[in-house]
């Protein structure tokens, strides 16, 4: 009999564990307004609305942004002052534009907004989606935006052997972008990642 309350209390335990760990989808969207876009890409601006999306309300959350630098990382909360919940569907802006060779100013919209201004050397970096490595839940730590470069690769153009870079290898890599330094040789970037947490 205690073999059996025992057995109960484990699939309770097991199954409450499952339901508090909710499946969390990613999706992301290019401003849709033509205007906008041209817009935006004349001055040289990055722009995506991540769409997240929960079966829960008010799950509470924090932002981070993640800095790596030569393999070591150094992380910020964005809304460490002001709490913020996540509804059922919650929109992240995020909009990118290079100020100089060395400096970026990062707008990030969501329940509350952040403008940062973050020294880092700007060449060949662009704003790219971070597509999900596997399907998340509640309980990981969500990359949902990187300021990076792509993948160095030696091409022959011309009959010369010449550099280029691959955003498409890193992003269809569905890595986790901690792993970037490690995988691609990517010296300097940035992530924003989203951490739910306990009421």
């Amino acid at each position: 009999m205690k073999k059996l309350l025992c057995t109960w209390a484990l699939a309770f335990i097991y199954m409450a564990s499952l339901i508090a760990q909710d499946t969390i989808s990613i999706s992301y969207q290019s401003p849709k307004d033509v205007f906008m876009q041209k817009l935006m890409d004349f001055q040289g601006i990055f722009g995506f609305d991540v769409i997240v999306g929960t079966s829960h309300k008010n799950l509470p959350y924090k932002l981070y942004m993640v800095r790596c630098t030569d393999g070591k990382t150094e992380k910020k909360a964005l809304n460490e002052e002001i709490p913020c919940e996540m509804d059922s569907v919650q929109h992240f802006y995020f909009f990118a534009q290079a100020e100089s060779a060395d400096s970026v100013h990062i707008d990030c919209q969501h329940r509350v907004g952040t403008i940062l201004h973050i020294p880092i050397v700007t060449k060949n970096c662009i704003l790219m989606e971070t597509l999900p490595a596997k399907t998340y839940t509640s309980a990981d730590r969500i990359p949902l935006m990187a300021y990076t470069t792509g993948a160095e690769f030696k091409m022959d153009f011309n009959g010369q052997t010449v550099d280029a870079i691959s955003f498409c290898e890193v992003r269809y890599s569905k890595t986790h972008p901690s792993e970037w330094y490690e995988k691609f040789n990517i010296q300097d970037y940035i992530y924003f990642e989203l951490e739910f947490q306990p009421k």
